[in-house]
This record gives C-alpha cells, structure tokens and sequence, in this order.
C-alpha cells in the first residue's frame, strides 16, 4: 500500500546535511533561499545545515564566507 503524504510547509524546520562543501556556496545558498522565502532577515529559522569537508583548505574556505550564519555548522573530517 503506498500512501501520498503532502510536503510540509516550506518554512518548516529542517535538516541539512551537505557531504563535500566545498567553499559553501552551496549551503550558503540553500541558508539565503530560506531566509527569503521566509520573508525575514534572521539565521535563527528552526532549520540546521551541516556541512563536512575532508580538505582542511576549502573547510576553511567555507567557514569565512559562512561565519555569520547562526544555524550553520561545518565539520572539517570524512564521512
């Protein structure tokens, strides 16, 4: 039996694992649409993006152009 279960509203809490970030801009990106379609300016949306990096140099990368979110935490280790 398979049953259709409606998507939540878009401005629900969420979790965000991104495995390989890079240089962030990809969650930076997924944080900003948030904050838009939420019609505000804080960080603080209930939503949680984590972000894990092996290379310590773009790890690095990411934390600089992400260090003003609040609800963004960026590992620097495998998966």
């Amino acid at each position: 039996m398979t049953q259709n279960i409606p998507p939540g509203p878009s401005n629900s809490p969420k979790v965000v694992v991104e495995l390989g970030i890079g240089n962030g801009s990809l969650l930076k990106k997924l944080v900003d649409m948030e904050k838009e379609n939420n019609g505000n300016a804080t960080t603080r949306s209930g939503s949680l993006y984590i972000g894990i990096e092996l290379d310590s140099l773009k790890c690095d990368t990411a934390r600089s152009a992400l260090q003003g979110y609040a609800n963004v935490t960026l590992l620097h280790g495998s998966f």
